[in-house]
């Protein structure tokens, strides 16, 4: 038996014609938020050929990827380890990120249009479109990916049009707190109706 039913059982049992005026019902919403490279997409190595050349263009390391993993970590975090093991971290301020990633950038765009293996990964997809038909989820992003190369990395995917808010590397190099910022932001579109909140991603790092 459904809420209207219930509702008009009730009032002819009072004697009275039902109200179908009734207040429009909006069901709680669930967020799910995605992670990118490894959950929806494998670039291919493009991301890292990509900080590979911007790395080399703006501080000429010319190894500076060798020795750390990108699974789970935001890319300020990555920028900042790779610094780090050539004890130049004191270069990459929050002054000096606003001046590289451009640089990142330009050369993703090239790496994502070259790269061979780039592929969507099995049912990504179509879970992705499964959620966005559905009124009651609210599909959105919590990646470490700056805000621009995430939505560089989707459209080659032809998954962009799905995402239209998330949290990022560029919000914050904490991945906590990027997703935290992803939360907020699905509660403030669907004005407080978030009944529950799902993370999903390919390593423990990102959930």
């Amino acid at each position: 038996m459904n809420g209207l039913d219930l509702h008009s059982r009730t009032i002819r049992h009072l004697g009275k014609s039902p109200d179908l005026r009734l207040p429009c019902y909006n069901p709680p919403m669930h967020v799910v938020l995605f992670d990118v490279d490894g959950t929806l997409i494998d670039n291919g190595g493009a991301g890292s050929r990509a900080l590979r050349r911007a790395l080399a263009d703006r501080y000429s390391l010319t190894d500076g990827t060798n020795r750390v993993r990108f699974d789970g970590k935001t890319d300020p975090q990555i920028v900042r380890e790779i610094l780090s093991q050539h004890g130049t971290e004191g270069l990459f301020s929050p002054d000096a990120m606003p001046s590289f990633f451009p640089i990142y950038l330009s050369f993703l765009r090239e790496e994502l249009l070259d790269s061979k293996e780039f592929r969507v990964l099995p049912g990504a997809r179509e879970l992705v479109g499964f959620l966005d038909r559905h009124q009651d989820f609210l599909v959105g992003l919590a990646t470490g990916n700056i805000q621009e190369g995430a939505h560089l990395k989707l459209d080659r995917a032809g998954l962009g049009s799905f995402f239209s808010f998330g949290g990022f590397g560029s919000d914050s190099e904490d991945r906590t707190e990027l997703t935290r910022t992803a939360i907020k932001r699905a509660h403030d579109l669907s004005k407080g109706q978030v009944e529950r909140d799902f993370v999903v991603g390919d390593t423990p790092r990102d959930i």
